[in-house]
């Protein structure tokens, strides 16, 4: 049985742990230059990148942690697509083994990363709070919560969640300033607090890279480089501007709402559900092509391109229903908290062909301006 610190390496400081084990805390440089702890670092990366569900095996639980902080700086090294994908990958690493762990431990790993939690079940009492839901021939059916977060911490927890309805705070059983959690959804919560936590380590370890000899990992940053093209088709040195400009998007007309999910997306970060949708219909609405829509998301931190082409074909109508989606109102973007300005539109998608015909306005009275002056009238 693993243990927890190779289950989770983020759960321990990685000094503290050379500290305990060499009894001080040897150069990173030193570090990275031994060959099982260099070679579990990539390995987990390359796991990453591929999308892999399962984590590589670690030799021991020293190996484990080691390589988990090394893989921080290799990933730094190698662009900021692949600290978000590794973040992403634990989370749902997470997901896989946490869901097996006792109930009482839960509270321990969720205040490790930085989450309110708190046990309610005992030995005497594993179910909690219970409430009563329903009344089903003559006996009261409840339903039971073992654990609770105070609301500012749930909410926290829930942002890249917010759009979906299940996690809002009204479809939640919600008492006396906490919310009270099942430990399925425990668990999903605190998968997010571990991407944030995973995250925050990156961009600490971010400025451990100038004290690594660049010979040192150059092959390495190197071959991940080569696999990162082979998953999203592209690395961060080149960008898909070529495809911008074949399609014929103009986004600096796009409304303030897509403009900012549309930056989240371009930096990595994961969207909600609610976001990929808002964004993919409102540019396949715009006229933008398949090919397009599918090279902005290919910076997403959980990029798998044959589900990414099917959902897009699917939203734009040529597979399933057949039924080509149609964009968010702003009513429902306010509802789903993605309106970000009050733009005087009822949809995203009015706002874009308002404003790109004032441009062509504009552009068609300079012209016009320009051609009578040159003709002397």
């Amino acid at each position: 049985m693993p243990s927890l610190f190779v289950k989770y390496p983020y759960l321990i400081n990685l000094e503290t742990l050379l500290s305990r084990l060499y009894g001080s805390v040897p150069p990173l440089n030193t570090l990275i230059n031994i060959p099982r702890f260099k070679r579990h670092a990539v390995d987990l990366l390359k796991s990453a990148i591929k999308g892999k569900e399962n984590r590589p095996l670690a030799e021991s639980e020293e190996v484990a942690i080691i390589g988990f902080y090394l893989s921080l700086i290799i990933a730094n090294a190698t662009g900021r697509w692949v600290v978000n994908r590794l973040a992403d990958r634990e989370s749902k690493w997470f997901i896989t083994h946490a869901i097996t762990e006792e109930s009482a431990l839960l509270e321990k790993i969720g205040r490790a990363v930085g989450a309110k939690v708190e046990y309610l079940g005992s030995l005497g009492n594993p179910n909690g709070f219970c409430v009563n839901i329903a009344v089903f021939r003559g006996e009261m059916i409840k339903e039971c919560y073992p654990y609770r977060m105070p609301i500012p911490s749930y909410l926290r927890g829930i942002e890249a969640l917010r759009t979906q309805k299940r996690w809002m705070l009204v479809n939640r059983i919600v008492s006396r300033g906490y919310v009270y959690l099942n430990k399925r959804d425990l668990v999903r919560v605190l998968s997010e607090f571990v991407k944030k936590k995973i995250l925050e380590l990156a961009d600490n370890y971010s400025e451990h890279l100038n004290e690594i000899p660049e010979g040192l990992i150059k092959e390495d940053v190197e071959r991940l480089k080569e696999l990162v093209r082979n998953v999203r088709g592209f690395t961060e040195e080149r960008l898909s501007t070529e495809t911008i400009i074949k399609a014929g998007i103009r986004e600096e007309f796009f409304p303030p709402c897509i403009t900012n999910i549309m930056n989240s997306l371009l930096r990595g970060e994961h969207l909600s559900h609610a976001q990929r949708f808002a964004l993919a219909t409102f540019l396949l609405n715009a006229g933008a092509d398949i090919e397009y829509v599918l090279d902005i998301f290919r910076h997403a931190p959980d990029f798998n391109e044959k589900i990414a082409r099917y959902q897009i074909e699917h939203l734009a109508g040529l597979r399933g229903s057949r039924k080509k989606y149609s964009v968010y109102s702003c009513d429902k973007m306010k509802a789903l908290g993605m309106c970000v300005a009050e733009c005087g539109v009822r949809t995203p998608l009015q706002y874009y062909f308002r404003e790109y015909r004032k441009h062509l306005r504009k552009t068609r009275s300079f012209h016009d301006q320009g051609g009578a002056a040159l003709s002397g009238h």
